[in-house]
């Protein structure tokens, strides 16, 4: 139980630097802005998360390239306080989850911003989540029914 705790710990920390980082990365003086830096470019496969719950997915996965996360804010309507974002988990084969950020604040407002994740070159599995955090402690997750998201690797 300690070492969940912990581990939970360990991993609400990494999103919430991820999240300070990619606010701070971004252009605040363009709240339009959905790209967070980096090669998200529109050229990888895409994972989209809509609106209406569904997961569409564009290309293929290849193991050993980048993969792009667009997530609809709309997905998860808990915990929006005057502080609030989101950010996801990736987990490659069962391993430990790797923290991503898909908002930052721009002029005090939480706005979409896409991830980039590089899938590892020996990975044939990743499992997806995101949660909701603000700045009162607040927790919703968006997990498919407690599922994760689950998508092969070529």
């Amino acid at each position: 139980m300690a070492r969940s705790l912990q581990t939970a710990r360990v991993m609400l920390r990494s999103l919430l630097a991820v999240t300070v980082l990619t606010a701070c990365a971004a252009s605040p003086s363009d709240p339009s802005s959905t790209g967070g830096g980096g090669k998200a470019d529109g050229r990888e496969p895409t994972i989209t998360f809509t609106g209406d719950f569904q997961t569409e997915t564009t290309g293929s996965l290849l193991a050993g390239s980048p993969v792009r996360i667009s997530y609809d804010l709309d997905r998860v309507t808990d915990c929006r306080s005057d502080a609030w974002g989101v950010g996801g988990y990736a987990q490659f084969d069962g391993g430990t989850p790797v923290p991503f950020s898909v908002s930052r604040l721009a002029d005090g407002t939480t706005v979409p911003v896409d991830a980039e994740l590089e899938l590892p070159a020996s990975a044939s599995h990743v499992a997806i989540w995101f949660e909701v955090t603000d700045k009162y402690g607040c927790h919703a997750y968006d997990s498919n029914e407690g599922e994760n998201y689950q998508f092969d690797i070529d």
